[in-house]
């Protein structure tokens, strides 16, 4: 069955967020607000829990209400077929060579068919389509604004994937992108970019102490002395979870002691691969005692997914993000905002928010994140000076009181229009 199922949100204050911003950004923001009081905007996206994006609307949609919009949230409920297609789509959007059998081709519009009947009967003025999965729609609803937010990384696409998707990128009102290079040639006056963000007062944010985030992870069979990577992400190839394991036994031939945590809970609908690749990683792992690897939520003991991610981010001495491939790589914002050193690897995502040697590092071979894994471990001094120029980072540029005035900015477009 195909539908789209509203997903349960509370409103949420505004001023709880005062601490994290100017007066004068409090001043824009109510400005916006009070243009838009009332205006119903509808957010549809593939999944409502497991990855970045429901992440964000879990926090967006609360408080574009609390501003006194009437948002709403949808995310899909289709077939494992569709989503077995979408994320070979996903992939080729990513730089993957595009294979899809024209009968599968067929099968997701068809889907999308079935979704933009029913999104036609939602109430809304104007619609966020968040990412391909239902980029579709535009081509059997289209009666009012629609705009298409891609998340994912574009640069890279595969030329066969481009011509499926650019029609329905095309047909949109406003293309919304995290990187001017993923604008899949679309002329710039529909295209507007809005970089992702992380909500500080999540429980996945909550302070959390060095020593009692390692006491936490102990019960987990982390040894809460020795030196501790982590990386924290789907298990997906393009999060290179295989470079990680190289880069982390490059490293252990000279640092005996160090342990390696590899956690990828599995809560996405729309990601059937996540599974071959965890099977394809505890192969590479070989049994290892040090490696750590967590992708089922029973694992957890009661410990809750964002408590768990949260004491990885805080307890870790490294934390680690090798994405070949990233469209920003929210975990990278996540870690440097508990004010963690963070290796990135090659995704331009990450690039864009790690500026090398100053708040982070940039590394692209696993022999060169090896050597700096190395470094880092005999430098705790330097750590914790990159781990706070990265937390400032975050806080001048990438919370979700930003996120909520670039949308309430792009809808204010369309009101005046």
């Amino acid at each position: 069955m195909t539908h789209l199922l509203r997903v349960r949100t509370r409103h949420a204050s505004p001023r709880a967020y005062d601490p994290y911003i100017t007066a004068a950004e409090r001043r824009d923001l109510q400005g916006a607000a009070a243009v838009l009081k009332g205006i119903r905007i509808l957010h549809v996206n593939a999944t409502p829990k497991g990855g970045g994006v429901a992440e964000m609307l879990s926090s967006l949609v609360p408080l574009e209400c609390g501003m006194g919009l009437c948002s709403s949230w949808h995310a899909m409920e289709a077939p494992a077929r569709f989503f077995r297609i979408t994320k070979e789509i996903h992939n080729a959007v990513q730089g993957k060579q595009f294979r899809l059998p024209s009968a599968d081709i067929e099968y997701y519009r068809s889907v999308n068919v079935k979704l933009a009947s029913r999104l036609a009967r939602l109430p809304f003025d104007i619609a966020v389509i968040h990412d391909p999965q239902p980029m579709a729609v535009i081509a059997s609803v289209h009666d009012r604004p629609m705009i298409s937010r891609l998340h994912i990384d574009c640069s890279h696409m595969d030329a066969r994937v481009r011509r499926l998707l650019y029609p329905y990128a095309r047909a949109y009102d406003r293309v919304v992108v995290s990187r001017p290079e993923c604008r899949l040639g679309l002329p710039r006056s529909i295209v507007s970019v809005i970089q992702p963000a992380i909500d500080p007062l999540s429980p996945k944010h909550r302070d959390m102490t060095r020593a009692y985030a390692r006491r936490l992870l102990a019960r987990l069979g982390i040894h809460p002395k020795r030196p501790l990577l982590a990386q924290v992400s789907r298990f997906d190839p393009w999060k290179n979870p295989l470079g990680v394991l190289e880069a982390y036994r490059l490293a252990k031939r000279r640092m005996p002691d160090i342990q390696l945590v590899l956690a990828g809970i599995m809560a996405a609908s729309d990601d059937p691969e996540a599974s071959s690749v965890f099977r394809e990683v505890k192969k590479a792992s070989k049994g290892d005692p040090d490696i750590h690897l967590f992708s089922d939520i029973k694992q957890l003991r009661g410990i809750t997914n964002d408590r768990f991610v949260n004491a990885i981010q805080c307890g870790a001495d490294i934390v680690l993000q090798l994405s070949t491939r990233e469209g920003f790589g929210l975990t990278v914002t996540e870690a440097m905002w508990k004010g963690a050193a963070v290796i990135g690897g090659s995704g331009a995502g990450i690039r864009l928010q790690i500026q090398h040697g100053e708040n982070g590092y940039i590394e692209h071979t696993s022999r060169a994140v090896a050597r700096r894994i190395e470094m880092l471990l005999g430098r705790p001094r330097l750590r914790a000076a990159i781990g706070r120029r990265a937390k400032a980072s975050v806080r001048e540029q990438y919370l979700v009181p930003r996120l909520l005035r670039d949308h309430l900015r792009l809808y204010t477009s369309f009101i005046s229009t």
